[in-house]
């Protein structure tokens, strides 16, 4: 099993501000407490950067697409099958 990803660290307030950005959204964020969005407490990581070294040395794999053309990709294909 191999951790796959993106090894470019971005905040989930970041990841949501170039969200509504690439997508040109008049969307705010809001901040919710764990304990309303989830209905209990939970513990949570700040920053998600997977290692991927190991997937690097077993089969020399590394990301090509960048986070920013990634989401645009994502984002257009929401839009097209949302119209």
């Amino acid at each position: 099993m191999f951790n796959i990803g993106s090894d470019e660290e971005i905040s989930m307030e970041a990841l949501a501000d170039k969200i509504i950005e690439i997508a040109g959204s008049k969307s705010k964020k809001e901040f919710v407490p764990y304990e309303i969005a989830y209905g209990r407490p939970i513990e949570d990581m700040m920053r998600r950067v997977p290692c991927l070294e190991r997937i690097k040395k077993e089969i020399n794999w590394q990301p090509r697409t960048g986070l920013k053309e990634t989401l645009s990709k994502v984002i257009d294909n929401f839009k097209k099958q949302t119209d």
